[in-house]
């Protein structure tokens, strides 16, 4: 599946290992995700583009109670993720279509 991707995108509330991130890393996609918890052991600003927040909430209730999650909504609505997303993106592509190796098929 990643390898078909042209980027791997995962704005989550927090991750385990980063599991994902490393696979995408492995085969050679850009990587667009939450910079906390598992992702930070192996996303750096210079392999990756990470989405950085001001702080963390600890869940009162439900199946994830006493869990940190990043906050996320004070600081990016959906709207201003995609946004983000959208420039990172861009900037991917076109620093790939400068490269002579690779290929960018755009439709």
């Amino acid at each position: 599946m990643h390898k078909a991707a042209n980027a791997f995108v995962l704005p989550s509330h927090g991750e385990g290992c980063g599991r994902q991130h490393v696979e995408a890393m492995a085969m050679e996609r850009p990587v667009i995700a939450t910079f906390w918890s598992g992702t930070t052991e192996n996303m750096t600003e210079e392999n990756s583009y990470p989405l950085k927040s001001d702080g963390l909430i600890e869940i009162e209730e439900g199946a994830f109670k006493g869990h940190k999650w990043l906050i996320l909504l004070d600081k990016y609505s959906p709207e201003i993720i995609g946004e983000i997303v959208l420039g990172h993106i861009t900037r991917i592509l076109e620093h790939r279509k400068n490269c002579s190796c690779y290929r960018v098929i755009v439709s």
